[in-house]
Parts: structure tokens; sequence; C-alpha cells
């Protein structure tokens, strides 16, 4: 192998599994330079082994490194444990051991980074700094407890036996109102080798983070290029703590400045409820209510001057601010939403609004609302006292109970009631002039997509079609004369029940492109 030209070596080894090449390393130090750049371009490490990774990838290897994994690994618990609902020092622990994690990572980062070890110097001249910090890594970030139920490998055999009384275990449940929080985010070092970021809270059994800690993060990752966040903010019970977690988000992302970021892509996980008799609480700050500060973060940062792409995968708890804030008329022109490069744009939206509007509304030719039994509602309030752990008289090794039908009735899951069908006008279409006027100012837009989650509802689509769609067709073609120059569609379901507005109608036309209402 040492009398084959590096060019034909990098070709034979590219095709090879990276397990198998490994084992060829130690034939000689010209093998050993061209296969560690396949071998360590994808490192996935924990927490735990810091001290070994940063000893390990040491020269070329942190130089190859394209996909870092990195695995948050909190403190284990005991298998009592697992029966109880995680306590606010479990909660503080955790925070702190996340928090540690961080600084850990960013503090070995930043540390290969000032070494600039790694690529010869170049006779030609110094490389550029990328290379010469090595290749753009993209940092994946998860987080997990050894007990947790997802890492568990005794996991069937627990659920088995919890099912048939032999066993006490919350599962996921026992973390399900906790979040973690990043501490002393103003101490972390700024990275710039990281250009794409991914962090994974996602799921039916999720660990959360704060949406303002991810934020604050991806904040020292100045050259970020991509970000695919997956959060986990389905806090219904504890209002008071969804909300100040769904504030600090909003704020964190209004601040958050990334001028190379070109792709963002989010999902927030949420259970929208079952019930429709269910009254929706505002998931608003209660010293704001009528300021959406997430819908404004999330406004702000679709704004970033090099973005291309954005998408907000369903469901998204939002309202029209995302779009336009509501004292748009006391602001002057250059203050008001404006995305110079933005080309895609999609939002799938959950049923309700985050002020706790319904998107939809009883059709009264369709339903006989006397048929169903009303004393279920709620505002989202616990009124039947807390959980029987929440006792100061409570016994610290007795399992904690849970009452699924209890919880269910409280968070809007139970009864299960369906029939919010027709879309209601208010909010639909302060939405739609709000997005009507931002399109007026999105000068790149290609694409665009809204709508509304949920089967059984009436259909809701706003889409945007630019004018390239149309380019290369036949100029005789109907379409091309009729959107030429764009075409917006709203689908809706409503036979004939729902129109536009004429305020909606003169605000969409204003932007040039035809407007077609499709009725199925």
């Amino acid at each position: 192998m040492d009398k084959l030209s590096t060019e034909l070596l990098h070709d034979i080894i590219s095709y090879l599994d990276v397990v198998e090449i490994s084992r060829y390393v130690t034939i000689s130090r010209r093998i050993q330079a061209v296969i560690e750049p396949f071998v360590f371009r994808s490192v996935k490490v924990k927490s735990t082994e810091l001290d070994e990774f940063d000893r390990i990838l040491v020269g070329q290897r942190r130089n190859a490194i394209q996909v870092l994994k990195y695995d948050v690994v909190l403190p284990t618990y005991s298998d009592t444990a697992c029966a109880k609902f995680e306590t606010k020092k479990d909660q503080d622990e955790n925070t702190q051991a996340f928090s540690e994690a961080i600084h850990g990572i960013f503090k070995v980062l930043r540390s290969w980074e000032d070494s600039n070890s790694g690529f010869p110097n170049d006779p030609q001249g110094p490389a550029p700094a990328t290379t010469r910090l090595g290749r753009p890594i993209h940092f994946e970030l998860g987080v997990y407890s050894p007990m947790d139920a997802s890492h568990r490998h005794t996991l069937q055999a627990d659920i088995q036996l919890n099912v048939t009384g032999q066993r006490r275990d919350l599962l996921a449940r026992r973390y399900e109102h906790s979040f973690l929080k990043l501490l002393h985010p103003e101490d972390l070092p700024t990275i710039s080798r990281v250009a794409s970021f991914t962090s994974l809270s996602y799921g039916s059994i999720p660990r959360r983070i704060e949406g303002s800690s991810v934020t604050l993060i991806a904040q020292r990752f100045p050259n970020l290029r991509y970000m695919k966040w997956s959060l986990n903010n389905d806090e219904r019970k504890s209002l008071d703590t969804g909300r100040q977690v769904r504030y600090e988000f909003g704020e964190s992302l209004k601040s958050l400045a990334l001028p190379k970021l070109q792709h963002f892509d989010m999902e927030m996980y949420f259970i929208t409820p079952s019930n429709d008799h269910f009254q929706v609480p505002p998931y608003l700050h209660p010293s704001f209510p009528s300021v959406d500060h997430l819908s404004l973060g999330l406004c702000k940062l679709s704004q970033s001057p090099n973005l291309t792409r954005f998408k907000l995968s369903e469901p998204m708890i939002v309202s029209s601010q995302i779009f336009w804030p509501s004292n748009a008329a006391a602001l002057k022109e250059e203050e008001l939403p404006y995305w110079p490069n933005l080309e895609f744009y999609e939002i799938g939206l959950d049923r309700v609004t985050s002020f706790g509007e319904w998107w939809c509304e009883l059709d009264p030719d369709e339903y006989d609302e006397g048929e169903h039994d009303h004393s279920v509602a709620s505002d989202g309030s616990d009124d039947e006292g807390g959980d029987d752990n929440d006792s100061p008289d409570a016994d610290d090794s007795a399992p904690d109970t849970w009452d699924e039908e209890r919880e269910g009735r409280l968070l809007g899951d139970l009864p299960n009631c369906s029939f919010r069908t027709v879309l209601s006008r208010e909010p639909i279409e302060s939405f739609l002039l709000a997005l009507g006027r931002a399109a007026a100012r999105m000068p790149r837009i290609k694409r665009l997509d809204v709508s509304i989650a949920g089967s059984g509802l009436e259909v809701f689509e706003v889409s945007y079609e630019g004018p390239e769609a149309f380019k290369g067709r036949d100029p005789d073609d109907e379409d091309v004369e009729q959107f030429g120059k764009g075409k917006w569609e709203l689908t809706v379901g409503s036979q004939g029940k729902w129109k536009l507005s004429d305020d909606v109608r003169k605000v969409w036309e204003c932007n040039g492109a035809a407007i077609v209402v499709e009725e199925v």
C-alpha cells in the first residue's frame, strides 16, 4: 500500500467501511495520515468522556472532524426513584450537570482553535482561517440520564412489569415537567468551526432544554449557516413555568445575531387538547398579555440578512405577530419587518394560537352542541389539588401517584370531543392580513406555505409560488399569462361559507400576485 499514490489511496479508502480501514492505521505514518481523516470524520462523544476525547483527538484528527455528536449525560438515579417525580433538588443537579457539560465541550473546542494545530503551512502562503482550524463542524447536541426510559436496556421488561402491577415506574413522566437551563452562558467562548447546529430534545420521551439556552449556545457559534432544533415546550400543567420559558425563548431569539445563517428548521413538541370544549389558556407572559414574544422572536430571526430557508414544523403555536407586529402603525418604514434574502418559508400551525384561541369553531349547520357535556371545560388550572407527593408529610420512599384520567381532564385531553371544523374568521383574518403585509416585504420569496394541522378540520392552506415557478413554460400557457408575477393560493373547505374580506384581498393584491381561492 505504501507504493500507491496518495490520490489512489484516498479513492480506495473512500469505498471501505470506517471500522475496516481503521485496522490498517498502524501500517505506516503515511497510511495513518491518509486513513485518519476518514476515521475521525464523524465522532460521537459523551460528556463523561471529555478528558479522553481531548487526549485522543490531536493534530490532524481534530481537523478531520466534520460531525460531532455530543451527548450530555445527566446524573443517574436509583430504581426506586423511577417511581418518583423529579424534585427541585433533582432538577437543580441536572441543570448543573448540563451546564458543566456544555462549558466542558466549549473549553475543549476553543483550546483546539487557540492551539491552531493541524494542517502545515502552505508554501504559497497562509491557509484560510477555516482551513487552519479544521473542517467546518456539524455539532449535534443530545441529553439523557442512563436511567431514562429511552436508554434503559431493561425498558421492555420494566414496561411489562408496570402493566402487571409488579413494578411502579413513571418512565418518562418522571421528568416531563422539568427543564434544563444553561448556567453562566456569558462565560462560553466563541467557536469558529461550528457551521451547523442541531439540538435534539424531541419525541415521546425527551429531556427538555429551555429554548433560550439553545439560543445562547447558538450565539457562541458566529459562523453558523444551518440550524435545526427539536424542542419540547409542552408545559400545560404548570402554566406559569411554560409561559416564562416561552417568554425567555422569544427574548433570546430577538437578540440572536447570526449574519451567516442560511437555513433554520425548528419543531416544537406540543399535544393539542383533544377536547374541543377545552378553554385553551393563553401562552403569553402575564405581564405582557397582548405581546407574543416567541412569535416576535421568530419574526426577528427569520429576517437574518443571509437567511434563505425558514421552516417551522407542525404543531407550532404562534400568532399573526410572527409576520407583523401589532404596533406596526407606530413604526417608521425602516423599522418594519423586512426579509432581504428569504426564498422559502413554511409553517405548520397547531389548532390553537398563542393567545388561547382556536383557529376553528363550531359549524352550526352540522353539529348539535346540546348533545355534549360542557362541564369538562377548564382554564388549565389544577383545582383538584396536587399529586400525593406534594404533601410535606409524604413518605420519601413511597411511589408517587399519577391519575391518567384526572390529568387528561385537567389538560384538555379527555374526553375526546371534536366539533371545531369551520375556520374562525377573526383569528384567520388577522393572520392573513399580517401575512399579506409581510409578503410585500419579501423581495426574493420563491415559495411560501402555511397550513393548519389536524384531521377533521376544514382545509386551510396558504401557498405562494414566485415567478420562477412559471419560467420555461409555453408563453401561450394560460397560467404563465395569469400568474407570471407570482401566484397566491388560498385553499379552504368552506363550501361557499367563508370568503376573503376586502381588506385581506386588497393587501394581497398589492403584492402584484394573482389570488386564487379554491373551495374544496
